[in-house]
């Protein structure tokens, strides 16, 4: 910060270095503001991205287990099919040697 060449209770008066000073300072802080702002854009859309990747995850999970679920009944319904099909042939042999 310039330092200021006269001071009252209400106003400061500078000279031209410390005016020129004063305006950069001004430039700087509306560039920051500015990138400040994109950044908080930036980040905000990161965040919608992370939430969705979440959100995917949560349903792949779902899924899984779902399909899971399906990959049980179909090993029971194979197992149940074998059996059947092995006292099928048990009976057959059973009658042919009867």
């Amino acid at each position: 910060m310039p330092e200021d060449v006269a001071r009252t209770e209400s106003t400061a008066t500078f000279d031209l270095d410390g005016i020129l000073q004063l305006d950069r300072l001004r430039r700087a802080s509306l560039a920051n503001a500015e990138v400040a702002t994109k950044n908080a854009e930036a980040l905000e859309a990161s965040n919608e991205s992370v939430n969705a990747l979440i959100e995917c995850s949560k349903y792949q999970k779902v899924w899984m287990e779902v399909r899971e679920d399906m990959l049980e009944q179909e090993r029971q319904a194979h197992q149940i099919d074998n059996l059947w099909h092995r006292g099928l042939i048990v009976l057959g042999v059973a009658a042919a040697i009867l």
